[in-house]
């Protein structure tokens, strides 16, 4: 869990970082901040980030440094700009701040479900939901084919061929990084279970 002041923080370190390298997220933060700065990355806690807070905190702490070390390893000739690296990650899963709201049933809360999904009028996926954001907020014509691709990219399916085969690099760092993100989270999650599970066996 984060405090409102953990949060607010947050949000202010994720604007500052994207200001610095080229995105202006003025209207990011006057149309959507409040939600952005709450919302969570996962619905329930199986994977330990439905808290408020969760979608800031992992992609500046978890996403954005793994897919840093990700790219530093490449060869000169892989490597992706730094800046659009930073970018591409800051902004991905964006619209988890529109698309979830507090999970009000006890029932539901009670069994680990603490979000909901809102009803869409649209069949637009989370990536696709996201650019629609950034273009309402300015900020998509400043944001390269690789970034809005990676973007994307968080609603390819894994038997996707095509995308697997013809995706940037930037597109699979980011994935890559998802993937031990989210692993990373698995891996917490049954350690801390399993310390649960053998203080209570003492």
């Amino acid at each position: 869990m984060l405090t409102q002041e953990q949060r607010i923080k947050n949000l202010g370190l994720w604007s500052k970082k994207l200001n610095d390298i080229g995105i202006n997220t003025d209207k990011l933060i006057e149309l959507y901040g409040n939600k952005i700065q709450n919302a969570p990355l996962a619905d329930n806690s199986v994977f330990g980030m439905a808290y408020e807070g969760a979608l800031i905190y992992q992609n500046l702490y978890k996403l954005t440094p793994y897919a840093l070390h990700i790219n530093e390893k490449l060869s000169d000739t892989l490597k992706v700009d730094k800046n659009n690296l930073i970018k591409a990650c800051l902004l991905s899963n964006l619209a988890k701040a529109v698309m979830l709201k507090p999970e009000t049933e006890k029932w539901k809360n009670d069994r680990g479900i603490y979000w909901s999904w809102n009803n869409n009028d649209f069949a637009f996926r989370g990536g696709q939901r996201t650019l629609l954001m950034l273009q309402e907020c300015d900020v998509y014509d400043n944001l390269s084919l690789d970034i809005v691709e990676s973007i994307l990219s968080s609603d390819v399916l894994p038997d996707d061929t095509f995308f697997t085969t013809n995706a940037s690099t930037l597109s699979t760092v980011i994935r890559l990084a998802n993937q031990l993100m989210w692993h990373e989270q698995i891996a917490l999650i049954k350690l801390h279970n399993k310390e649960e599970h053998d203080a209570e066996q003492n």
